[in-house]
């Protein structure tokens, strides 16, 4: 049962993507565990190849594109295909008319899959796969079987929670789409029998079907008990029978619909928790990818996170800011300054430095500036100065799990900090690692 987040990342991914504006290059998004032409085709919707005919900036940077598809293999029923998205940048493209594309979509109606989708002329050997009669065949069965799956998991969701008649203790049941598997979570503390002895009464439930069945219990997200105390405890029943059971969080949304904060959501060892821009429901995904998602406003950070820019030593990293000046008739001159976190003096170039290009700023415009930091023998944590208390951390060679509450609440005691006209926003990054880093309250 390891492909949960995965699949949870490329559904937030396709969902977002067609709601806010992107600004630059997802390169970082596209950490995803997905490799092969076999994993791209379940998670999606709509495959096919297409030639973008025309693109409509319909609003706010929103944009629907149409295809003539010349090849589809699922999902469309037209040569004529509609997607819509948030950006024309992606990793290592852009979306341009009149080019060709192996194109994954997701959702009704379909948004494109900006992680997913590749350039015609990188992607032949994706389409030789899906030219295969026999993987053609391989799928439809296997899409078959997924829809079989999901009718099971609705059977056993209907049994879970007051009027479970059927004496098996539920607590857990999904689809595993790669693997088309019905993966069914059981209360090891209420548990009797082993997890053969399950399985097999599943099937008499539900049909003979591939299952993986877990003995689990559910890691509290009330109250003061720890991870320790629960993973150190016995179960009430059968500890010999269940000595294998796992400790697993409710999903992000489970425990949000129990009435949990978003803000307040648990995440399991390795995500980071971040809120959904549309809706305000919470989503644990990378720290890579909770931090791109966030700079494009796919996503807001919650109360105890902060993005944070990894550098190497002696390297040379970029970030390219968009500034807004509120009044017309004023300029605004950029001090590209690098300072201590905690007495908030400023560093000696030859430790690490920054420059700003350009460094006046007119007003009544938006004008993009590109501060290039380098750094030298530097480990440690710095700050950015883009206004005139607005910092962001750069991180040199240290790693997040070496970054404590501290180092991420720079002292501005000392500092005049007059009321700013300016509005700013980091649009993109090159040579430096955004990472979300979760704080402690």
């Amino acid at each position: 049962m390891n492909i949960w987040y995965p699949i949870v990342i490329v559904a937030f991914l396709a969902m977002v993507s067609v709601s806010s504006h992107a600004y630059a290059s997802t390169c970082a998004v596209k950490q995803t565990t997905l490799t092969t032409p076999q994993q791209f085709y379940r998670v999606s919707d709509v495959v096919f190849v297409g030639t973008i005919s025309e693109i409509n900036n319909y609003t706010n940077q929103q944009y629907k594109i149409q295809f003539d598809a010349e090849k589809i293999w699922k999902g469309a029923q037209t040569t004529k295909i509609t997607l819509t998205a948030g950006s024309l940048q992606a990793c290592g493209y852009s979306l341009v008319k009149d080019e060709k594309y192996l194109v994954f979509a997701n959702g009704s109606p379909p948004s494109l899959d900006l992680v997913l989708t590749k350039p015609f002329t990188e992607a032949q050997d994706f389409i030789s796969v899906y030219n295969d009669t026999q993987f053609q065949s391989e799928e439809s069965a296997k899409e078959s079987m997924i829809k079989r799956l999901e009718n099971a998991k609705d059977a056993i969701s209907a049994m879970m929670g007051s009027h479970n008649t059927s004496g098996i203790p539920f607590n857990m049941v999904g689809v595993d789409v790669l693997n088309a598997t019905l993966d069914v979570g059981i209360d090891s503390s209420k548990a009797a029998l082993t997890k053969a002895g399950y399985e097999e009464k599943i099937k008499g439930l539900v049909g003979d079907l591939p299952m993986d069945v877990e003995f689990m219990q559910i890691w509290p997200t009330t109250g003061n008990t720890s991870h320790e105390q629960i993973t150190n405890s016995t179960p009430n029943n059968h500890p010999v029978l269940h000595a294998d059971v796992k400790y697993v969080l409710r999903s992000p949304l489970q425990q949000f619909k129990s009435g949990i904060k978003a803000e307040d959501v648990k995440c399991s060892d390795g995500f980071t928790l971040v809120i959904k821009s549309e809706d305000g429901s919470p989503a644990c995904v990378k720290s890579r990818s909770a931090a791109v998602l966030i700079l494009h406003g796919w996503a807001r950070q919650s109360h105890n996170g902060e993005i944070v820019y990894f550098m190497k030593s002696n390297s040379t990293g970029k970030l390219t800011v968009e500034y807004n000046l509120a009044l017309s008739h004023e300029q605004s001159v950029l001090n590209a300054r690098i300072y201590n976190g905690g007495s908030m003096s400023q560093i000696q170039p030859s430790i690490i430095e920054a420059q700003v290009n350009p460094s006046i700023i007119s007003g009544n415009s938006n004008t993009t500036v590109v501060y290039t930091i380098i750094s030298h023998e530097t480990k440690g944590v710095y700050w950015l100065s883009l206004d005139a208390c607005g910092f962001v951390p750069i991180v040199v060679d240290l790693d997040n799990s070496e970054i404590t509450k501290t180092d991420l609440q720079p002292s501005l005691s000392g500092l005049r900090c007059p009321v700013s006209l300016l509005q700013y926003k980091i649009v993109g990054f090159e040579g430096i690692d955004p990472q979300y880093v979760g704080i402690e309250k």
